[in-house]
């Protein structure tokens, strides 16, 4: 006879996963149906009771059997996602994208040379609070408050792009003199477009990656 587990011996296996140093949802449910899937088998070949069962097919692993596979899941998903972040960067540079492109370089240095860099930062960190709650609530909304490594690979990316708006602020000055050379001013305002053209693209991989989790967790 095949043995099926319940709802509250699946719960108990994720669970024990998560003690055992599994941090996220998405890799969380793919280890339970992998471990419910042997004890199935010892239930059935052996005739033992669950829990019987569940300590013979742990005693298979050792301790930090489940934390080093989520390691390994954890690297190898953000290299993707540098590869990721990579293509849609370099898709700001193909038509039609490259006139979003030379349009916010445009509008860039017309505020560093006139003196307006303050309204540069202004503007993305209104554009960060507000594109950050958005995300925030729609991720409550479609998939819940749990963590998913499918979303963590791009946590990295978010890092680096709040570093660069630090060491940007940091490094440029609030007003520019007005004999400003041609190549400093390229140069700031080639830095802050890549840092709002990296948000933009961040934006639209994470509200993709929000959107197929919804709809395989439908």
């Amino acid at each position: 006879m095949n043995v099926t587990l319940n709802k509250n011996q699946l719960a108990h296996l994720s669970h024990s996963i998560s003690m055992k140093g599994v941090n996220y949802y998405d890799v969380n449910l793919e280890m339970t149906d992998h471990i419910a899937s042997e004890v199935e088998e010892e239930m059935e070949s052996s005739g033992l009771e669950f829990m019987k069962a569940v300590n013979k097919v742990f005693l298979r692993y050792g301790r930090f059997h489940f934390m080093n596979i989520e390691d390994e899941k954890t690297r190898k998903i953000q290299k993707q996602s540098w590869r990721q972040v990579k293509k849609g960067f370099l898709q700001f540079f193909t038509i039609p994208k490259v006139v979003i492109t030379i349009s916010l370089f445009i509008i860039l240095q017309y505020l560093i040379e006139n003196g307006f860099i303050e309204y540069i930062f202004s503007s993305f960190i209104f554009l960060a609070i507000t594109i950050s709650s958005r995300l925030f609530y729609l991720k409550r909304k479609w998939i819940g408050k749990e963590n998913y490594l499918q979303l963590y690979k791009f946590y990295g990316s978010f890092s680096l792009l709040f570093q660069l708006i630090i060491q940007g602020m940091v490094q440029s000055p609030i007003y520019l003199p007005q004999n400003v050379n041609v190549t400093q001013l390229y140069l700031h305002t080639t830095y802050w477009t890549f840092v709002f053209l990296m948000f933009f693209v961040l934006f639209e991989i994470y509200t993709n990656e929000l959107k197929l989790l919804r709809l395989q967790n439908a």
